[in-house]
């Protein structure tokens, strides 16, 4: 079954929530501690960025338009959902989640990637690799990235590498393609590969992200990043109470 970034260096992504814990029992601290959680101020980690895009981590642009193909794809099953709403699940849960994967796992990541390419080329070609799994079930049971990739594709076609959110990549052909003109409840397949590179333990995503250099374009997107996650990143400085 096929499951529901600059990278940053593994030693700096400490679980930053627990250390603000430990530095508040300190009876010895000092103003120093506040860099653990930064005040995000009117103007923090906002900067001049290209057209089109909505933020930066370590220096990797995350486009608006793809936030937007994303949140099109959630509004499919959360109708009820605002559009701020489903783009901060987008940011969090798919941008983030990500991030943190990639940054946690920086060492293992470009052997897994250049592994899921050289798979996909087979496939393309006519191969047919060990370790195929067949799958079926609805829309939202696929990974956001893959979901997205696979919402318009037609039967046959081969899907990836594409990156998922928890820490590896997968290769698909379309088997049950997914019909807009249908109710979104449809039952939908494909046949895949997977290449794996994260392993238990599995941060969260304020642990994985921890460090990790964010530039906002507006204070739009920055307000929509989680709290914990937001005071995890690096923005630059603070520049008011």
């Amino acid at each position: 079954m096929i499951p529901r970034p600059r990278l940053a260096r593994p030693a700096r992504l400490a679980p930053l929530l627990l250390a603000a814990v430990l530095a508040s029992c300190d009876a010895g601290s000092s103003a120093d501690d506040g860099r653990l959680a930064p005040t995000v101020g009117a103007t923090s980690g906002l900067a001049e960025l290209p057209p089109g895009v909505a933020f930066t981590l370590d220096g990797a642009p995350i486009e608006v338009a793809l936030l937007e193909r994303h949140a099109d794809a959630l509004a499919l099953t959360r109708p009820q959902d605002t559009r701020d709403a489903l783009l901060r699940r987008v940011i969090a849960d798919h941008v983030l989640s990500r991030a943190s994967m990639a940054a946690t796992f920086a060492d293992a990541r470009p052997d897994a990637l250049a592994r899921a390419q050289a798979l996909a080329a087979r496939v393309r070609d006519g191969g047919e690799p060990d370790g195929a799994r067949s799958w079926e079930g609805y829309i939202d049971e696929l990974d956001p990235w893959l979901r997205v990739a696979f919402l318009d594709a037609p039967a046959g076609a081969v899907l990836g590498p594409v990156e998922k959110s928890d820490g590896g990549f997968v290769v698909a052909r379309v088997t049950r393609p997914f019909d807009r003109a249908a109710p979104v409840a449809q039952v939908v397949g494909l046949e895949g590969w997977v290449v794996t590179y994260a392993e238990a333990p599995l941060p969260l995503p304020h642990q994985g992200c921890a460090g990790l250099e964010a530039r906002f374009a507006e204070r739009r997107w920055r307000d929509l990043v989680p709290t914990a996650i937001l005071h995890a990143l690096d923005l630059g400085g603070s520049d008011g109470p």
